[in-house]
């Protein structure tokens, strides 16, 4: 669930949706109201839409808005050699209020910054804060192989599923599971 490496927004923003996206604002905290407000931020941009026949042929996920939208690359993941990248919604954020589209890239040819498609939730309306996660990147290592079929015989299922049932809570995590490490 914590694997790889999150990218997070940079900056705050504000967002209003229906069927379409109908507004959306860089916004910074008023330290005197302690309200968000338009700011006239001067850096790069971190969404935008993407208009024309940019990303036409992603398929639109239901309850979410047509609009295609990106987040603006800031960022580069350079891998070693033999390595891509898997770049997906933060896993398990279901909380969101948009989704972040998949895709592998290779990225010990290619690293330098990209935009990261992604789509907002139809009828959402609040900010999206600085630091909010909306990529996750998991280094993965490319290598050729066969893929085969087997099939379980009725009695080695039965065998390990009574297997399963009878170890402790944690077992997976105690004595398969190798924690991977991401510097």
């Amino acid at each position: 669930m914590i694997s790889g490496y999150l990218i997070c927004s940079w900056q705050d923003y504000y967002v209003k949706t229906s069927e379409s996206l109908e507004e959306m604002y860089a916004v910074s905290i008023n330290p005197y109201t302690d309200k968000h407000e338009k700011t006239n931020f001067h850096g790069p941009e971190m969404l935008r839409r993407r208009d024309g026949d940019i990303g036409h042929t992603i398929p639109r996920p239901e309850g979410y808005c047509s609009d295609h939208m990106a987040f603006s690359g800031q960022w580069g993941a350079r891998l070693p050699k033999g390595w891509s990248a898997l770049i997906t919604h933060p896993f398990n954020r279901f909380d969101l209020p948009f989704i972040t589209t998949s895709g592998i890239m290779d990225a010990d040819e290619w690293w330098t910054g990209g935009n990261i498609p992604f789509f907002f939730k139809k009828n959402f309306e609040g900010i999206i804060p600085s630091g909010t996660p909306i990529a996750q990147i998991i280094p993965i290592k490319r290598s050729s192989w066969i893929s085969s079929i087997s099939t379980f015989s009725v009695k080695r299922q039965n065998y390990l599923a009574d297997k399963v049932r009878s170890v402790p809570m944690g077992w997976y995590r105690d004595n398969i599971w190798v924690k991977k490490k991401y510097d």
